[in-house]
């Protein structure tokens, strides 16, 4: 599977430790050591696939998909992903000027931002 993100390693367990170019799939850790989680996220959700699932959400104007985790026990947060800092859109097609926008925050990511609690997550 492909390696831990460094703004993720503090705090995932890789399912695997042979590194590949397949997705990553890891259990959240919380550094206070809970595994549940509240995954935040701004904007709504759609079906896909037959889940339930965050989509781009457009604020002022502007196009954003962040996900965080919130600790079901201490409340800290934990960025998991930005679309304009991780993955393909943050590598190869960078936007500086959307990066540059502040990202959601508070409310925007609490507003239909609550979706199930777990322990597990799978980035792609």
């Amino acid at each position: 599977m492909m390696p831990v993100p460094l703004h993720l390693q503090v705090f995932v367990v890789p399912s695997d430790s042979v590194v590949d170019e397949e997705l990553l799939d890891a259990a959240i850790r919380r550094p206070c050591g809970e595994a549940k989680f509240e995954l935040l996220y701004p904007g709504q959700t759609h079906e896909y696939d037959g889940q339930e699932i965050p989509c781009t959400a457009e604020i002022d104007g502007n196009f954003f998909f962040v996900l965080k985790s919130r600790c079901s026990v201490c409340g800290r947060e934990h960025l998991l992903l930005d679309k304009d800092f991780h993955g393909w859109n943050g590598f190869i097609c960078h936007e500086p000027d959307q990066a540059a926008f502040p990202r959601p925050e508070g409310n925007s990511m609490q507003n239909g931002g609550r979706m199930r609690s777990g322990n597990h997550v799978e980035l792609h």
